[in-house]
């Protein structure tokens, strides 16, 4: 029930994210700045290792929870996860192909990051 949860204020966040990709939106994209890389960076060095397969790999992503077009979290350290490629975007278990089995790992695994993100979902969400 938690994960499905979190999955359906997901689902909503995605929602929320497409009506953001409308052409002037996309005339407005965000660009990755200064304070994204040092955010990156810092990530990265917190965690050392994906966080799901722990590879130590060099090209280690740092992972949004709560994607960076909402500001007020863009680079809040509670919003990254260390992923490596594969977990992050191109695995069959990956958190942006699979969100719903992400969602449930990170519940299971980093479950105070997970009730954080959960909180900022209601909050986007408005409480609902």
């Amino acid at each position: 029930p938690r994960n499905f949860l979190f999955f359906t204020k997901l689902r909503k966040l995605r929602k929320l994210y497409k009506q953001a990709h409308t052409p002037l939106a996309m005339s407005m994209r965000l660009k990755v700045t200064t304070a994204d890389l040092k955010w990156s960076k810092r990530v990265r060095e917190r965690d050392k290792c994906c966080q799901i397969c722990k590879k130590t790999d060099k090209r280690l992503n740092a992972h949004h929870l709560i994607p960076k077009h909402f500001s007020k979290w863009r680079h809040d350290m509670d919003n990254g996860i260390s992923l490596c490629v594969s977990c992050h975007q191109f695995g069959v278990l990956s958190a942006h192909k699979n969100p719903l089995w992400f969602s449930r790992w990170l519940r299971i695994h980093r479950n105070k990051t997970y009730q954080i993100a959960i909180r900022r979902l209601q909050e986007i969400d408005g409480g609902n």
